[in-house]
Parts: C-alpha cells; structure tokens; sequence
C-alpha cells in the first residue's frame, strides 16, 4: 500500500473495487511503450484471478480506443455487465462535446442504479458499487477531485437545460417548472391572473407539456440524489473552498439544502450558515 501510495492519490480499497488511476495508466504506457504494456498486462494473468485479468484486459481496451463508447453502452443496457459499468467513465471523453458527453454518461449510470432495484439485495448492492466506481472513473477521467464534485456539476449542467425551457406558454395558459425553497420541483399553471390547480387535460397530451413534466420528474429525482450526496460529503468531512461553495450555489436544489446546513471551517474552528 505505502508503494502503491508513491505513484497514486487512489485509495487502495477503491484499486481493489475496481476503480483505475487514468493519469498513472497513462504515464505507464507511454514510458514502456505498446510492446512492453501487452507483457506487463500478460503478467496481470498470473498476479491476480480471473475476473481480476478480465478487468485488466477490459480497462486496457477501452483506454486505448480499441472498444469503443457504443459497445459499452450496449454492454451496460443490453447484457448489464458490471466491468463495463466501471469502464464507462474510462472511454476517451469526446473533445467536442465534452459537457454533452459526461452528462449523458452520468445520467446512463444513474439510470442503471435505479433500474438495479428490481433485483435482489444482493445484486443490489454489487450494481451499485459498479456504479460508485464507474463514477469515480469519470470523474478522474474528466479532471474532477472526486466523485461528489463531478456529480453536482453534472446535476447542475443538467439542471441548467431544463430550466432554460422552464416556462411555456399555450394560448393564454403558461406552464413553469420551478423549484421551492426546499429544493422540490413544482409546475405552476395560470391562466391570465389565475392560478390553476393543475394542467388542463386538453394540455396533457402535448409533446412541449409531457417533456416539461419530465423535467418535474428528472428534477425530483435528482432531489433525492443531492440528498444523498450531501450525506456522503458530510460523513467524509470533504473539504470545499469557498470558490467551490460560491459555483456549487448556482444549483438551485443544492442551494436549497445547503443554506440549511452549518459549515465549519477546521482551520479557523468558525462555523455558521
């Protein structure tokens, strides 16, 4: 472990899961070139189990561009292969639409978790662990510290082009998805100065009405994911600067809970809202 610690800030135990050094991989490969990588990863064959030399060979590939981002896709919703789960955030990210690119893979995992609890607890559990890695090779891949900062900024890219189409009008109806001080997302519906108590069923059925009630839906779920992750950062203690706390505002779910929470300074011992 103390080597392992001179050449990566990677926790042992996230080695262990599955999870990949993107950086020190690739320092590796180009210092021993594509020769001496194949024997090092032969080598792989005799150092751990099966399963362990699959993942090797799996990871090696989908690094070096030999297994491409569509065949993992279709391993992940088609065969729901785990490796391919953890190796998701390890394909090379698309240069020109880098945001489009990391946001759709982080909702494709967040769709694969919730579709994880059909099954057993088992089951459960290794689909979700599948999922923690595949983020926090992601979230490596894509620059971030870890996986918390990666997720509210992929939540708040998200968040950002839903409310860009937050309000539509219909005739004299106007529909807003908008979101309460709690953090919950609400679609409010007036018509002239009065306010409806819910869309009109002539509305219903419109594809601009269902799109918009699929961002009501996508926003309360990500509720329920800010939650979750605000949880994890708190039982981590995970240290924010005040730039980070400043962007982290912007997102206006996390705004909501966050203002309630007491923050503490380590350094100064000061806390408050």
């Amino acid at each position: 472990e103390t080597i392992v610690s001179q050449y990566s800030t990677v926790p042992r135990d996230d080695f262990q899961r599955g999870a990949i050094d993107v950086d020190w991989y690739h320092r590796v490969h180009k210092a021993v070139g594509k020769e001496g990588w194949k024997l090092i990863q032969e080598s792989a064959k005799y150092l751990s189990d099966g399963m362990g030399y699959r993942r090797v060979k799996l990871y090696s590939a989908v690094l070096t561009g030999e297994i491409k981002l569509t065949e993992t896709i279709k391993k992940i919703t088609e065969k729901r292969d785990k490796d391919y789960v953890m190796a998701l955030g390890l394909v090379p990210i698309n240069k020109k639409k880098v945001e489009e690119d990391l946001v759709s893979r982080y909702n494709l995992l967040q769709i694969f978790l919730k579709e994880s609890k059909q099954f057993g607890q088992q089951r459960q559990e290794s689909e979700k662990n599948a999922v923690e890695i595949g983020l926090d090779n992601l979230s490596r891949n894509a620059g971030y510290e870890d996986s918390i900062r990666f997720s509210w900024a992929m939540e708040a890219k998200a968040t950002q082009q839903i409310m860009e189409k937050a309000t539509l009008v219909i005739d004299d109806t106007c529909l807003q998805l908008v979101v309460d001080d709690e953090g919950k997302a609400d679609i409010i519906v007036t018509k002239g100065d009065k306010t409806l108590k819910s869309i009109p069923d002539k509305y219903k059925k419109n594809k601009e009405v269902e799109a918009l009630k699929d961002s009501k839906t996508y926003l309360t779920k990500q509720y329920s994911r800010t939650r979750l992750s605000l949880e994890q950062a708190m039982l981590s203690q995970t240290l924010f600067t005040a730039a980070e706390l400043a962007k982290i505002l912007e997102h206006p779910v996390v705004k909501a809970m966050l203002s309630k929470l007491v923050l503490f300074n380590p350094e100064t011992q000061a806390s408050g809202f």
